[in-house]
């Protein structure tokens, strides 16, 4: 059974990937070998602790028919070649390992040593570099940005004339920057410097310049531009030297750089990046915009970060950062956000971490600050989201993390609205389904033509339900969902008016009927 599951997997992986799963500026597909799956034992240890999460993957609710999924099924059905993790328990890595494919052009496998672009994990390595200024007396928190850079000056926005852009500012978010194209570039490109993407001038973006309202918060890779370009003014050297020795090398980050491309051996580790099981031609794109998602990293290397920001925290081991300098970056400034890290929960359960995409790849981190334990997933396509958090959720459940565990759907409170949300009304929440009996239902309105939707609540992190089992013919038809799954789709014929029930949520697979009226 295991060898027909890999040449499922390899066959699935090798497939042609359709034309309308291709986003607008993907980079150029390359073609994909029929590869073996690697033998469990290559990518790192077969213990019961990988054993346990590998076999026991959670979606994010739950029911009476919900079984726990193989990690190696989850992958072939979202095609994603390769995945690699780390696990932190009480402030150590206690297990570190890959699964699958780290490029489908030349079948090397994912192994713990396996460097994947770690996105904008760069900005926890930046705050980090940021902080450490600020402790060296180098440039005071709340000061304007534009007293610590020589080559540039950030240009203010004129509609609020007395605000200034600081490093906490930037740091959360709230500066109001405006962001540059960060695509990235192929090797054959040449890569812009950051004085060019700082003035707009020979590159694909618009010039960075303070664009929103300072003090709200609206996420901003060009901030971290900003904070990189004073830090190289301030100290006169280039942001990866500085983060190589002042971060990396204190975290003992060995396998971690910020060179574009990595230099060899590292080099010769990489994953690449994939699209439904595609890799792309140039493997993976370089990035100029280092301080907001240059780093190319290992979830062992991002864990043993995540650790040392911790012990500086609490104050155990101050290498990377003075205590009083982490517990800054580990406060709320805005939503849930500090300096360079997300943070979520409180008391016993308040992590700290940072997610991170790139075309084709994707990491998700974070760290318990009070008791040390954590996770880190790195994936070579952006659908290893998924994966991610359900290992997340094996994992939750295996170490007792309360807060991150699945939670029943028939717990779903009475009164939460949930909405038909997609293509017929720009993924918003105009079409409301009504409670009725232990399920919705609604009555919509949907003109000839192909439709994809979900079901959600207004929050789409409470709850998406997506297509899981079953096909909906142009007459409508029934389905059974999961959370997330994926778009649902339905190609009509003509204009009606349709019956859209959804029931059996206490399964964990509640049951979607679609009825022409």
């Amino acid at each position: 059974m295991k060898r027909l599951a890999a040449l499922a997997l390899a066959a699935l992986l090798a497939a042609p990937a359709p034309a309308q799963d291709l986003p607008e500026g993907l980079p150029p597909l390359g073609a994909a070998k029929a590869c073996k799956l690697p033998k469990d034992t290559v990518g790192g240890p077969t213990d019961a602790e990988a054993k346990a999460l590998a076999k026991g993957l959670l979606p994010a609710w739950t029911g009476t028919e919900t079984k726990p999924q193989a990690l190696a099924k989850r992958m072939q059905a979202l095609q994603v070649p390769g995945i690699s993790i780390a696990v932190i328990r009480g402030g150590k890595v206690v297990l570190a390992r890959g699964w699958g494919i780290a490029d489908m052009g030349t079948c090397a496998p994912v192994t713990a040593d396996t460097l994947f672009q770690a996105g904008s994990v760069s900005k926890v390595v930046t705050a980090t570099l940021a902080m450490q200024a600020v402790s060296a007396g180098k440039h005071p928190l709340d000061a304007d940005i534009n007293w610590a850079l020589a080559r540039w000056q950030l240009p203010g926005n004129p509609a609020y004339p007395k605000e200034r852009a600081t490093l906490r500012r930037l740091l959360s978010h709230t500066a109001g920057v405006s962001n540059p194209d960060s695509t990235g570039y192929p090797p054959s490109a040449a890569a812009p410097s950051l004085l060019e993407i700082l003035t707009g001038k020979g590159v694909k973006g618009r010039p960075i310049r303070v664009t929103g309202k300072p003090g709200t918060w609206d996420y901003s890779n060009g901030g971290y531009l900003v904070v990189q370009a004073a830090l190289e003014d301030m100290t006169g050297e280039p942001y990866a030297s500085l983060a190589q020795r002042d971060v990396l090398a204190r975290a003992g980050m060995t396998r971690s750089t910020f060179a574009q491309p990595p230099l060899s051996p590292l080099l010769e580790a990489t994953a690449a990046g994939h699209h439904l099981g595609k890799p792309f031609a140039d493997r993976f794109y370089n990035v100029s915009e280092l301080a907001a998602g240059g780093l190319w990293s290992t979830p062992g290397d991002i864990a043993r970060l995540l650790i040392a920001l911790r012990a500086s925290w609490n104050g155990s081991d101050q290498t990377l950062l003075p205590q009083a300098a982490a517990r800054e970056m580990a406060k709320v400034q805005a939503a849930d956000w500090g300096l360079g890290l997300t943070l979520k929960g409180q008391g016993p359960s308040f992590t700290f971490g940072h997610d991170g995409t790139r075309w084709g790849m994707f990491t998700r981190a974070f760290i318990r600050a009070e008791n040390g334990d954590g996770i880190v997933v790195m994936a070579n396509d952006y659908r290893g989201f998924e994966l991610a958090d359900e290992i997340i959720r094996a994992a939750a459940v295996r170490y007792g993390w309360v807060d991150r565990q699945p939670r029943p759907l028939a717990g779903l409170p009475a009164d939460t609205p949930l909405y038909l949300r997609g293509t017929m009304n720009d993924w918003g929440t105009s079409l409301p389904l009504r409670r009725q009996g232990e399920g919705y239902a609604a009555e919509i309105q949907l003109p000839a033509g192909r439709h994809s939707f979900k079901l959600a609540a207004a929050d789409w992190s409470l709850l998406a339900l997506g297509q899981s089992d079953g096909v909906l013919k142009p007459t409508g038809g029934t389905i059974r969902l999961s959370a997330p799954g994926s778009d649902i789709t339905i190609q009509t014929e003509q204009a009606a008016t349709w019956l859209v029930t959804l029931d059996r949520l206490a399964t964990g697979r509640p049951r979607l009927t679609l009825t022409p009226r």
